[in-house]
Parts: C-alpha cells; structure tokens; sequence
C-alpha cells in the first residue's frame, strides 16, 4: 500500500516561500554585518603591516619577500556542506592549526626576540579572522545559498501546481 504525500495548496508554498525569504533576509543582515567586520578587520591587519613596515630596520620589509619559500599558512579552515538541504542545518566548519597554548607564542622565530608589536597585533588579528569570523561568514554564506536553492524549489512546485489547476 503506497503512502502518496499530500499535496500542498498554492496559498501553504506562498506561505511556505514567505517564511524562506524572511529567514533569507535574517541571514543577509548577519552576512552584512559579518563583512563588515571582516573589512574592518582586514584593515586594521593591513595598518599594523604597514606600522611594522615603517619602524623597520633599513631595507626590512615585513611581507612575502622576508619569509623562506617552505613557509605556509599554519591554520587552514574546511567548511563540508550538510547532507540535508533543510535551513535548520548549518555547514560543519573545521579550523585545523595550532593549538590555543601555541597561538599564544610570539611569531616564526624569523623575526627573533625583538618583533615589532605591530607585527604581532597583524598577527593576532590574523589569527582571529582565520579562526572566528572567517568561518562564520562562510557559514552564513552557505546558508544563503541553501535557502536560494530551497526557495526556487518551493516557486517551481507552486508554478506547476498553478499551471495543474489553470487546465
């Protein structure tokens, strides 16, 4: 004995469609914010460069060209999807680095014992970026998109239920 779902009318989808947008623009507004954030955050990283930079010793610069080729990033962040598209799930975010009693370290041992306190601020707030608020905007970011993808499902179920109901 198959089980057939019941159909849901025009007037539940639209109501359904409205409750999705309004999640929608709920996650928008944390999106906004978390960039904004991020911005500001980016910036102050490039200011503290830019303050180490300045107090440098003659003919130091404190970028890509200071550092040996094998060194990388040391934290890298993994974001996988959920299984279901349903809003209430969130992607799973991994931070793989170091660990809280390493971050508390001073910086590559490049630089010595004498590292401009700026460069440690950058480094900090690097840190931070890379660990906090990196993965949450992109998690907010996949919510987004799972909410898109759902909300153009829900308008092209009520369009063909709308074309059924016009024949």
């Amino acid at each position: 004995m198959a089980t057939t779902t019941p159909t849901p009318t025009s007037q539940q989808l639209t109501l359904e469609i409205d409750s999705l947008l309004t999640h929608y623009l709920s996650l928008l507004d944390t999106y906004t914010s978390l960039r904004a954030e991020l911005n500001a955050l980016q910036s102050t990283i490039n200011l503290n460069l830019a303050r180490a930079n300045f107090s440098a010793e003659r003919g130091v610069q404190y970028n890509a060209s200071l550092y040996p080729s094998s060194m990388s990033a040391s934290m890298c962040c993994e974001i996988t999807s959920p299984s279901s598209t349903s809003p209430e799930h969130s992607p799973s975010i991994t931070v793989f680095g170091p660990s809280l009693q390493e971050t508390s370290n001073p910086p590559p041992p490049i630089f010595g014992i004498l590292t401009p306190s700026a460069l440690r601020t950058a480094r900090g707030d690097a840190v931070a970026l890379v660990r906090d608020l990196g993965p949450r905007v992109v998690a907010v970011q996949a919510q987004m998109r799972e909410l898109e993808i759902e909300v153009r499902r829900r308008r092209k179920t009520a369009k063909e239920l709308d074309i059924v109901k016009e024949t």
